[in-house]
């Protein structure tokens, strides 16, 4: 199968198409009696795995025959830890190579998801040994595995914290062998490269070839069974580097070569020094250096060793060792294998202990880990006094992802890659806070999938200080890492110091209080589990005030029975810089701080007492909790008191905090608004009044109206009612923009300069607004300008016709309406037109023939002799 084609399969396995009917129906198991079982005990030796708790069932032979008939795909139930049935399908994938599956067509490995719930995903073998599984359900890792050796009949189901360890395994694990010191520089500043990118995830292929020692084949009996072995191991190997790294091994397809089956005669020692010095000049000799990328042997020498950063580079890339008595099971397989192969992969130990076998493996540039770790680099179940638990998490601690990564960014021609539809999702931290010393606080990311995909959060503490010899010295020094790191889980959410502790007063291994004035480094990691992994960062500073931030009343044993209580804490300095937290919220649980279901103050002042009325609420197991508003940081009282308000009478008796709501607005009301006395209130039921309509408990005020509102109120229990509740509601006045006209101007041309009120027809609701005119907008051939809070305009010389002014007004407080100032300038009146003359009449007739020249000569003379006689 090439690789288009294996990235086709995954996608079509992710869209939960089905295949057709279920091959391995439910009534195939059958419950294995615990007589059977009590039987088969008594033979040890035959044992393969071992669990505190599990399921057992028989499963039908002929059932294994017609599951082997099949080819790619299949559609099979499995038994939970609990007996309950699932379904998931299976489709073919690569952990074995093309040519290798020619060879041993018997041997199937499988990506698989569960129908009902296709974010539960796994991996299934189908093998001579049987069926086996490594997969989710709702968050927990489970393990189908056949009970016994050479028994394909009897199945164990059990949770992969229930998984028990053989004695002899990993107890001689060693620090990774470093001929690179360039390998072990730091690689923390990686840690957010992805936070933002949503890119597609890179699946990144590498060729792992696995050679044995003859004692380990013998072990298993003959080569075809370790092949059948090692198909296991790839593939489960597969489901932890795949999710964690987007790598993917593949078993070579000449690998049944490397198998030795004679103890005496075989290269190795089955010593874990020699073998992981021989392991890459024996591999390469028997299938060729360029065959492969990364090659382990396996041996029943308990324990393990490797090469730091072997993969991909010719001389070391085959240094790596694993053995163990019984070389089986996910101890086997996860705190030994993908250990090793995680130092030559180029991650070193994570543990920050010293005591067991911690003691002279610590790696001081990466031990970010308490004690003896639980991530796969760590050394969980073998550090004595200081193991936090028995067996290794499938997961990688985030420095060690950032030294795999930057050990594999350093040879990109080694392995292939493909680019997958899956892209990487986003992580966000939040923000950095300061807080108290010897005080509880909870970190609350996020994570956000373009794809869609179900994501897991996974809060790891990333500071490095001197190592912890034993205990006692899991305290804070300033610089030492303080609180473990657990198994990714479904919510973004994590409290330090875990609030089982918080709540029992008493701290486990791992957990600790900081004491000192320190900054506290976090990353939180978000997986898609399909290869996609973020990250982002955040700092807690811790100051030392002197004391702790703590509730002093109610103490354990105390007793709420008057409708009025005071509560009191130590502010310890908490409302002064530099942590600043002038006010705090107030819930109360009834379930011994499991819920915090009762909220007592959404916000008081941080000043270390509060009156409050008695909750309707009756119990003998009540918490209360103190917890900084827009800080990380809490107190919860010292113990379980109770809370019994069955004598008082049914009432509202106050509010939980004031109620406002801005002018024009709604303001929903609910039983946690109000303080109730009595019972326990399930609805209330507002009534209308003055000023306001109601409906669905929705107040809203009549339209502009602003101040106190008189809101009727009862609450209800079933049947019962209190008496009306008059809750004062203040309506906070808000600014209402002003209202702009439109206005008009009529003119003659050429009438010049004129000063236009356009703000006095308009309108403010707010009586108190003044309006001005802050712009206006004209583009004409005249002249147009802001005199006075009014339009100047002059109209140019010879202008007639229509123009606009676009104008705006701001009130008081700076909210704006536009309109126009339509200007008509009327062209003058036209000249009236000329009066023609009259045409003259004919002379008359005279016998003297003087006519109008004698009459104008005689006009003549007149004037003449006037004159003279005047001067």
């Amino acid at each position: 199968m090439n690789k288009t084609s294996v990235v086709s399969c995954l996608l079509l396995l992710i869209s939960g198409q089905s295949y057709g009917q279920e091959e391995l129906a439910s009534n195939a198991w059958t419950p294995f009696s615990s007589s059977k079982i009590e039987r088969a005990a008594n033979d040890k030796q035959h044992h393969r795995i071992y669990a505190k708790k599990e399921f057992t069932a028989e499963l039908a032979i002929e059932q294994l025959a017609v599951l082997s008939g099949r080819a790619n795909q299949l559609m099979v139930s499995v038994p939970l830890p609990t007996g309950k049935m699932v379904t998931y399908q299976l489709k073919a994938n690569t952990a074995l190579a093309q040519g290798l599956t020619a060879k041993y067509p018997e041997l199937k490995t499988y990506d698989g998801y569960q129908v009902d719930d296709p974010t539960n995903v796994g991996k299934f073998e189908l093998t001579p040994a049987g069926l086996r599984g490594m997969f989710y359900d709702q968050g927990r890792l489970i393990y189908l595995d056949p009970k016994y050796l050479n028994n394909d009949r009897i199945y164990t189901s059990y949770y992969k914290s229930d998984a028990v360890s053989q004695a002899d395994q990993r107890i001689t694990l060693k620090a990774p062998i470093n001929n690179s010191p360039a390998l072990s520089s730091k690689t923390q500043e990686t840690a957010n490269t992805e936070k933002l990118a949503r890119t597609p995830v890179a699946l990144r292929e590498y060729r792992l070839a696995i050679t044995t020692t003859g004692e380990y084949t013998q072990f298993h009996g003959s080569v075809s069974n370790v092949m059948t072995e090692l198909a296991t191991l790839v593939n489960r190997m597969n489901m932890i580097y795949e999710q964690e790294l987007a790598v993917r091994m593949s078993l070579v397809a000449n690998n049944e070569q490397l198998i030795f089956t004679d103890a005496a005669t075989d290269p190795f020692q089955n010593e874990l020094d020699n073998d992981s010095s021989e392991a890459t000049q024996v591999i390469s000799e028997r299938i060729g250096a360029a065959s492969y990328d990364v090659g382990h042997v396996l041996t029943t020498d308990g324990g393990g060793l490797a090469f730091l950063g072997a993969v991909c580079r010719d001389s070391i890339k085959g240094g790596g060792a694993s053995g163990s008595s019984r070389p089986v099971g996910d101890s086997f397989h996860v705190d030994l294998v993908a250990h090793e192969l995680g130092h030559q992969f180029g991650a070193n130990h994570t543990f920050n202990g010293l005591t067991g076998a911690c003691n002279g493996n610590r790696s001081a540039s990466s031990s970010y880990e308490v004690g003896s770790g639980s991530t796969i680099m760590a050394y969980a179940g073998i550090c004595g006094s200081q193991n936090l638990q028995r067996n290794a998490d499938p997961v990688f601690h985030g420095h060690s992802m950032d030294e795999i990564n930057s050990h594999l960014g350093r040879f990109t021609s080694c392995g292939s890659s493909t680019e997958q539809s899956n892209r990487t999702p986003v992580a966000e931290a939040g923000n950095n806070f300061t807080i108290p010393a010897n005080t509880p606080f909870t970190l609350t990311g996020s994570g956000s999938d373009q794809d869609n995909d179900t994501l897991t959060y996974d809060w790891q503490q990333f500071d490095l200080g001197p190592g912890s010899n034993g205990t006692a010295e899991q305290i804070d020094d300033g610089q030492r890492p303080l609180f473990r790191a657990f198994a990714p889980k479904d919510t973004a959410s994590r409290t330090f110091p875990q609030i089982s502790d918080v709540l029992s007063g008493s701290l486990t291994l791992g957990e600790t209080y900081a004491t000192t004035n320190r900054d506290l480094n976090f990353r939180l990691i978000v997986r898609d589990n399909k290869g996609g992994v973020a990250s982002d960062n955040t700092v807690v500073t811790v100051v030392d005030t002197g004391e702790a931030f703590s509730v002093a009343e109610p103490s354990a044993g105390s007793s709420w029975t008057v409708p009025q209580q005071t509560i009191r804490w130590n502010v310890a300095q908490t409302d002064q810089t530099p942590i600043s937290c002038p006010n705090v919220a107030i819930d109360l649980s009834l379930d011994g701080g499991a819920n915090y279901t009762i909220s007592l103050a959404q916000s008081t002042p941080n000043d270390g007492s509060f009156d409050v009325e008695l909750p309707a609420a009756t119990s003998t197991d009540a918490r209360l909790r103190i917890s900084c508003i827009n800080n990380v940081f809490f107190a919860v009282n010292s113990g379980n008191f109770s809370v019994n308000s069955q004598g008082l009478a049914f009432a509202i008796t106050g509010l939980i905090t004031p109620l406002s709501v801005n002018e024009d607005e709604s303001l929903s009301l609910s039983v946690a608004n109000f303080i109730v006395q009595g019972r326990v209130a399930n609805s209330i039921t507002v009534a209308a009044g003055d000023n306001y309509t109601v409906s669905n408990n929705q107040v809203t005020p009549s339209a502009n109206f602003n101040g106190q509102l008189q809101v009727n109120v009862t609450a209800n229990a079933g049947a019962e009612q209190t008496p009306t509740f008059v809750a004062q509601v203040t309506v906070n006045p808000v600014n209402d923009a002003p209202v702009a006209n439109n206005d008009t101007l009529t003119i003659n041309q050429d009438a010049g300069q004129q000063t236009i009120d356009v703000v006095g027809n308009d309108t403010d609701i707010d009586a108190n607004d003044t309006l001005t005119l802050s712009t206006i907008n004209y583009s004409g051939t005249g002249q147009a300008s802001i005199v006075n809070n009014q339009i100047s305009y002059t109209p140019a010389s010879g202008f007639n016709g229509t123009e606009t002014i676009n104008y705006t007004i701001s009130d008081s407080a700076n909210s704006n309406a536009s309109a126009t100032l339509t200007i008509t300038v009327n062209a003058p009146a036209p000249a009236p037109a000329p009066t023609p003359n009259p045409t003259p009449a004919p002379a008359a007739s005279s016998d003297s023939g003087g006519g109008a020249a004698f009459w104008l000569a005689l006009l003549v003379m007149f004037g003449l002799r006037y004159s003279k006689r005047k001067y």
